[in-house]
């Protein structure tokens, strides 16, 4: 199987949304321009930092089995 760059970043996107990470983080995360009102902020380091520690704390919740996002929802 094949991985791409955008399968990738579909699927981190996917988990950090099922975490629960705001749809501005999602954005800064997803590179969107809309994120901010500012279209350099997409490429902003200050911008970015909040946003990438969310996202590594999800990833050591999936790596220590605390989150599961693949599992089946119970609603």
């Amino acid at each position: 199987m094949a991985y791409t760059s955008h399968s990738t970043k579909a699927t981190s996107l996917s988990w950090a949304a099922k975490y629960g990470l705001t749809d501005f983080d999602r954005a800064v995360l997803g590179r969107h321009s809309s994120s901010s009102s500012s279209t350099t902020a997409v490429y902003s380091r200050d911008l970015s930092i909040k946003s990438v520690s969310l996202f590594s704390e999800v990833l050591r919740k999936i790596q220590h089995a605390e989150f599961m996002p693949d599992a089946p929802s119970s609603s």
